[in-house]
């Protein structure tokens, strides 16, 4: 029962506000975005073939409850290993539309590859196909805004949209 009520409140609502929208006619369109390159490098990465190694004894560990006997580590501490360099790309595409009436639209594409690794061949078996299932573009946000709505301060925004809590540090936009 409460559930039906809900919904409908919920339908009639976005009903009335798309019934708003319909009358807008389009002023402002701007198309942008963001192409960023970035190397990264990390040195005495995870050793490859090898199993964890003992590091400490457990004696030195007295009263430990968590975690193995003794502390263990699998990152390669010397030069024996090999060392993992990649190049990456993010890139950021937006086009947003200006309504008259106070309604906009934003829609904006984002994209992360790293260099190598998604490219058409596999080259580790030689084949020549697509890589199925890695669905690369995504929709980072996707709503629209309704601003002074019923002539009152208020603002409405449905949809996909980045958050950013205070300067970013816990929850912040994807870059």
């Amino acid at each position: 029962m409460r559930n039906t009520v809900f919904f409908r409140i919920s339908l009639s609502s976005l009903l009335f506000f798309m019934a708003q929208a319909g009358h807008a006619a389009l002023e402002e369109v701007s198309v942008g975005g963001h192409l960023g390159l970035r190397g990264r490098t990390y040195i005495n990465t995870y050793t490859t073939g090898r199993a964890a190694e003992l590091r400490g004894p457990a004696g030195w560990f007295y009263g430990r409850v968590l975690g193995t006997p003794g502390l263990t580590s699998r990152f390669d501490w010397d030069r024996r290993g090999s060392d993992s360099w990649y190049a990456e790309t993010v890139t950021r595409l937006h086009v947003r539309a200006r309504f008259s009436g106070g309604v906009s639209t934003m829609l904006e594409l984002y994209n992360y590859d790293l260099w190598g690794e998604d490219f058409r061949s596999d080259y580790l078996r030689g084949a020549d196909a697509a890589r199925f299932g890695q669905n690369d573009l995504e929709f980072l946000q996707a709503y629209v805004e309704v601003e002074d709505l019923c002539e009152q301060p208020l603002r409405l925004r449905l949809g996909r949209q980045s958050m950013l809590l205070g300067r970013g540090w816990l929850v912040g936009e994807k870059s």
